[in-house]
């Protein structure tokens, strides 16, 4: 339907203003350049050539994307290539929104975004976008109308669709299109109510007395709209007229998979010819539930129930369904040996079937839900095997590995047809609850064995976390399929982590962590939070509280650093020579920081104690020190020795490396000067 609307408004209102002597002088140079293809792309649209329409509005946007009726084009092109509707309706709302035309598109491209929505779940903005002023009355905007309130699918819609239909057939008594929409929506109805109202009956008797009006009428060239209109009339018709019709249709060799229904019905088909009939279309085409149910339900035959019997038993085709019953089509269900094997449901009904449903001879195993990045696995349909979580790229972000028959969560329903039972034969259709929520995090956790989370800490790195009754209790980091880290939980919370930063297989560094409350965001918190559970945000307020290193794998750290985050404080210690006891420290409370080391000559502690990083003093067991520094950057001790000592200082200093080692350098002058390194400070001494 919708083609041929687009296509006829399209004939009446193609023609642009005169873009290039109208676009004023001031326009930019990327605008100039899309108004160009603007008119080569109209061109492209008003001899069908789509795929050139769309390749020639893609250019021009990437040029100046606010022109609207570039976005139409764009929308005209990709809904006719059969494009995703989500991306046609996209374009459509970019025309709309930006309300910037340089030709008399706009009620054009509202007409095709509010068709679209129409069939999107989206009848309500449908009938908004038409009825704003100025409000569009025409065929196309009546039709769409009239099928928007038909799928609101209410009493009071449905009256005002009865009511929009006897309306536009005095307007537009040419148009095939309303009595198509009457007839089949009604049917739907009937179905679902078990009779025809009396209304619409007698609506439909005037359709069918002018059948040949619209069947022969030379407005449209539509057959396949003739023809299924045609097939409905004979739906709708009683009688000796009924068979007529029905009679009249099977002569020019026409098929629908209503019609072995309708001539069961008149007797005009016995049980093995209608059956035979069907059967030809459901082998080679998908076919509706519905249908097939109708026609099983008169058939009463012996030899042909069992025909049927074994048809089911061995059906290899495909079914359709309209979850929501709106008069949209939107799952299918595909068999396998009478048994369902996939079930695809168009959630949106944009085209994009984005529920997939694996089956293992009727019995759901895997689901695929696109439009939330879900995919979920059963162990035993319902029970719940695993669930995982991914990103727009299709990577695995989150992972739940779910306890046997732990969680059941059943958004399919294998319902066995009562129109096969009766014939003694086991025949499902599923149903989809298209309203079902995902289970929660809170029932994942209470449910699982443990999840799995991409981590950034490392290239590729995911991490394991194992529970119990909802609780974490340890925790693996894997990078590359190799185990790097282990962190073990008390009652949901760290308490200290192990890694292996070489992956040399020896855990050299190990996190102790602690709760603190009320202790305020930082960097650092988040950075730890983001290690240990692949992000930054928790509930639980958890710090660092130290690490400790013990490159040289024996009983005692080489290193160790602990953290006081409620006074941004910290202590860091090296124990150099493995005694157990530390020989350098330093220490950080505020703006002061402390660098303790052990004078080799005579074992006395030194702290350099600096204020904003600028080291102030220095403490030589109980005795002060003063120190200021010279144009070279070493701090002297006491008394200051010349520019040549404080070359010969440093440049010994480098050669060690090492950070805390005294020196003994010998000065140009009668004396000597013991000479340390502590962090990116150097000091001096001169002694006797």
């Amino acid at each position: 339907m919708i083609k041929r609307f687009i296509v006829v408004s399209l004939a009446l209102t193609m023609a642009l203003t005169q873009l290039h002597s109208e676009v004023s002088v001031n326009a930019s140079t990327e605008q100039k350049a899309a108004l160009r293809y603007l008119e080569t792309t109209r061109i492209y649209v008003e001899n069908n050539k789509w795929a050139e329409a769309l390749s020639q509005s893609n250019l021009a946007l990437a040029y100046d994307d606010t022109i609207s009726d570039l976005w139409y084009y764009n929308a005209l092109a990709l809904n006719a290539l059969e494009s995703v509707k989500t991306s046609v309706i996209l374009s459509c709302k970019k025309a709309i929104d930006n309300n910037n035309w340089f030709g008399y598109n706009r009620d054009n491209a509202r007409i095709l975004y509010a068709d679209l929505l129409s069939d999107s779940h989206g009848e309500k903005t449908a009938l908004d976008i038409l009825n704003a002023a100025p409000s569009i009355s025409n065929a196309d905007a009546e039709y769409i109308r009239a099928k928007s309130y038909y799928h609101q699918n209410n009493s009071i819609s449905i009256n005002l669709a009865r009511k929009k239909i006897a309306e536009a057939i005095r307007l537009y008594p040419d148009d095939g299109r309303f009595p198509l929409l009457f007839l089949k929506s009604e049917h739907l109805i009937a179905l679902k109510n078990g009779q025809v109202e009396q209304s619409v009956q007698k609506l439909a008797n005037y359709f069918i007395m002018q059948r040949n009006h619209y069947i022969g009428n030379n407005s449209t060239d539509d057959l396949n709209l003739k023809n299924e209109l045609d097939m409905y009339f004979c739906v709708f018709a009683r009688g000796n007229n009924k068979i007529r019709l029905l009679q009249s249709f099977d002569s020019r060799q026409l098929k629908n998979e209503l019609y072995p229904i309708e001539a069961l019905k008149a007797r005009i088909y016995d049980d093995e010819e209608a059956f035979s009939y069907f059967e030809a279309i459901a082998t080679d085409s998908p076919v509706k539930a519905v249908n097939l149910e109708n026609l099983i339900d008169l058939i009463s035959d012996k030899d042909v129930c069992e025909k049927v019997n074994a048809f089911l038993a061995s059906f290899n085709g495909s079914l359709i369904t309209d979850v929501d019953a709106d008069g949209v089509d939107d799952c299918i269900i595909k068999y396998e040996h009478g048994r369902p094997s996939e079930i695809v449901f168009d959630v949106k009904q944009d085209g994009s079937y984005v529920w997939k449903f694996s089956c293992d001879y009727g019995i759901p195993f895997f689901a695929a839900f696109t439009d939330a990045n879900v995919e979920l696995s059963w162990s035993y349909y319902p029970s719940i095997a695993s669930i995982s979580y991914k990103d727009d790229s299709d990577s695995e972000v989150l992972r739940f590995n779910v306890l046997p028959s732990a969680l059941n969560w059943s958004p399919v329903v294998m319902n066995a047809s009562k129109s096969a039972h009766r014939l003694g034969q086991e025949f499902f259709i599923p149903s989809i609850n298209a309203n079902i929520k995902f289970p929660t995090d809170e029932q994942l956790m209470a449910s699982s064995s443990g999840y799995e989370i991409k981590s950034n800490e490392r290239k590729n790195a995911k991490i394991y976390f194992g529970l119990l009754d909802g609780k974490i209790q340890f925790a693996n980091y894997i990078a590359d399929g190799k185990l790097y880290a282990r962190t073990q939980f008390r009652d949901g919370l760290p308490i200290s982590r192990v890694i292996d930063n070489d992956n040399d297989g020896v855990y050299e560094t190990t996190e102790i962590y602690e709760f603190a409350k009320n202790n305020e965001d930082s960097k650092d918190s988040r950075k730890v939070l983001s290690n240990l559970f692949g992000f930054a945000s928790h509930d639980a307020d958890i710090y660092l509280k130290s690490v400790q290193i013990n490159a040289k794998n024996d009983i005692n750290a080489d290193f160790m650093e602990e953290y006081f985050p409620a006074s941004d404080g910290k202590v860091a210690s090296w124990d150099e020579n493995g005694d157990g006891n530390w020989d350098m420290r330093y220490a950080k409370s505020g703006s002061t920081e402390s660098s303790m080391f052990y004078r080799n000559a005579d074992n006395i502690l030194v702290t350099v104690v600096s204020e904003d990083g600028i080291p102030q003093k220095i403490l030589r067991g109980k005795e002060e020190l003063p120190v200021k520094q010279d144009s070279l950057g070493l701090f002297w001790i006491n008394v200051a020795g010349n520019e040549e000592d404080a070359k010969i200082v440093i440049e010994k200093l480098n050669q060690i490396g090492e950070q805390g080692v005294c020196i003994i350098a010998k000065s140009d002058r009668d004396y000597s000067i013991r000479a340390v390194k502590v962090g990116e400070f150097y000091f001096g001494e001169i002694i006797k």
